[in-house]
Formats: C-alpha cells, structure tokens, sequence
C-alpha cells in the first residue's frame, strides 16, 4: 500500500528573488513530514502569468529536484503555468484543481507564512479528524498601519454580514482534505473567495496560531487597488446584507426627508416670518439622496459584475501546457 500524498500548492507572481529560499525551505519540510508522518509529498507551483524570471527558475527546481533521491516517498515538483496573470484566487483554484493528494496545503510564496507549520496542520489533520485547518495570524509584522488596521476592520464586518460564518484573521495558509478540494473543484462559481467560502461548505475546521513574519525578499504584489478588489469580491461572495443595506438606507433617508418636511410646514404655519429660503435646503436634500441613490446602484453594481461573470461561464484560469511540468489531465477550469 502507497503511502498518503501531501500536495503543498504555491502560486507565484513575479517571486524571483525569494523562489529559490521558498523552494530550499520546503524541500526540508517534505523530508520531515515523510519522515514522521510517512506521506509522500508533491509541490504544485502555479506561475500566473510573471513578467520577471519566476518561471524560467521553477523550471529549472523542477528538473533539478524531480529524479533525486529514492523510494516511493521521493518529493516531486509540478509547474503550472497560467497562459496570463489570471489573480491570486484563481492562481489558488489552478493549484487545486491540479493537486493530486489527499491533503492539499496552500501556501503564498513570500515566507510571510513558514512552512514549517504544514507539519502541524497535518498531525492535526489527522488526529483530530478536522478536514481544514486554518493559519491563524496573532501578529502581522512588516506591514504599515493601514494596511493592519483596514485588514481588522474587514474581517470583522465581513463576519458580521456572514452571520458570524466568515473567520477572521485567515488568509490562504490552510490546509485541505481530499474531500473539501473535491468539493471546492466542484463548485460553479467562477470567482471563489475561499476565505469566505470555505466555512460555509461545514465539514470540521480547525486552526493553527502563529505570528506572521515579513516578507523574506521582495514586495508585495497586494497593492491597494487589488486588496480593494478584493475586498469587494469577498463581501458580495459570502452575503446579500449589501443589498439590504441600500435599502435600509432608503427608507431611512425617507423617513428623514419626511420629518424635515413637517418640520417646514410646522414653521410656516407657526411662525409668519420663517422664510424659507429654498434653495440651500433643497441642494441639501437633493445631493443626499442622490448619494444613497449612488451608493445602493454600486452596491448593485457589483452583483449584476458577479452575474455577469457567472453567465459568461469562462474557464477561472488557463494553463500553458508547453512551459509547465508534470502535468496530467485536463489543463483548464
């Protein structure tokens, strides 16, 4: 009987100058989770679309690792490589949908999560039964002021709108059994949100506790524009409160407008010399409800964009199958 099979899923976006130190890092991980969990291991890089020398250099680990070493818990290094810069969540699904093991951990390349926990997640795995076990972040060093206390703020109110389901202070770092990677390839959404999906599939979750590190070299590729996109994209995935907050924000300005309106004729009919003057209150009134008008359109704005991509039902992601390696199967999902 083989033994189990451990994918560890790594996308890549322009990472040369820290690819290497990841590739080192995880190699030793693989001898000590083989050693005492007797799993063989595979590393799944996923290049989405890298403009510098990322890919050229997973080419290369790939072929210099496959082939070392003996026995059936040899490490084995796959590459795929996305036809274009397709986004950190689809790169993620790329890794999934390609990773063959009964446990799938999912990993960002810049070290900001160590590898050397996926040993822990495993034995939790394991003996706890749990089907995904969360990288749970205490500290967030390197990182400014903003961009910690926007990621607060955000978790928290997307739990709130997720009924309490949404998990805070996760990322990517997670681990996965055959049976959720199954069900998460299976669904048809074409934009997943993972953090927000997956509590809601129910299976057993569990979490690890570490502080994050800095970066190991390099920037980061979340600029704000992308952590917005983002953001945007996990809120209209995992509830509809959006939509009843436009409407809320209707009947409240409603109300409001009502009430100003008694008020006036209560002064006109009190008081023979109120005048109102007209204008500016109108200007108030208008510019108000233009802007909850505005608002409640973007926030339907940005579900008729997830139908849109729905209907179109386009491929989350497309492999280059001539500069990949040890691929098998279908290419594209």
């Amino acid at each position: 009987m083989s033994p189990q099979l451990l994918s560890i899923v790594i996308p890549c976006y322009n990472e040369e100058e820290v690819i290497t130190l990841t590739h080192s890092r995880l190699l030793e991980v693989s001898e000590t989770v083989g050693q005492r969990l007797d799993l063989s291991v595979e590393i799944v890089y996923i290049d989405d679309g890298s403009s510098d020398s990322t890919l050229s250099l997973l080419q290369g680990l790939a072929d210099n690792t496959n082939g070392r070493g003996a026995g059936a818990r040899q490490t084995k290094v796959r590459v795929v490589c996305l036809s274009r810069n397709f986004g950190h969540q689809s790169a993620m699904a790329a890794g999934l949908f390609h990773a063959q093991g009964d446990y799938v951990v999912t990993i960002d390349a810049d070290l900001q999560d160590p590898p050397e926990l996926i040993l822990e997640m495993v034995e939790k795995a394991q003996k706890g039964g749990f089907d995904v076990v969360h990288g749970r972040r205490l500290q967030r060093e390197g990182e400014s002021a903003f961009k910690k206390v926007t990621a607060f703020l955000f978790y928290r109110v997307l739990r709130t709108l997720s009924s309490g389901k949404s998990l805070t202070d996760v990322g990517d770092f997670r681990l996965l059994s055959r049976r959720v990677t199954n069900a998460v390839n299976a669904l048809p959404e074409r934009s997943l949100y993972l953090r927000g999906l997956l509590p809601e599939l129910g299976f057993p979750q569990s979490f690890v506790l570490y502080d994050r590190p800095e970066r190991a070299a390099g920037e980061t590729k979340y600029t704000l524009r992308k952590m917005v996109a983002l953001a945007l994209e996990g809120l209209t995935a995992v509830s509809t409160a959006p939509l009843r907050l436009g409407l809320s924000l209707g009947f409240v300005t409603a109300a409001v407008s009502l009430i100003y309106l008694f008020w006036i004729l209560f002064r006109e009919l009190t008081d023979p010399n109120f005048a109102v003057r007209g204008w500016p209150s109108l200007m108030v009134t208008v510019l108000f409800l233009g802007a909850i008008q505005l608002f409640s359109i973007g926030v339907l704005g940005e579900y008729i964009g997830q139908i849109h991509k729905q209907v179109r039902n386009r491929p989350r992601f497309f492999v280059d199958a001539n500069r990949s390696r040890g691929l098998s199967g279908e290419n594209n999902s």
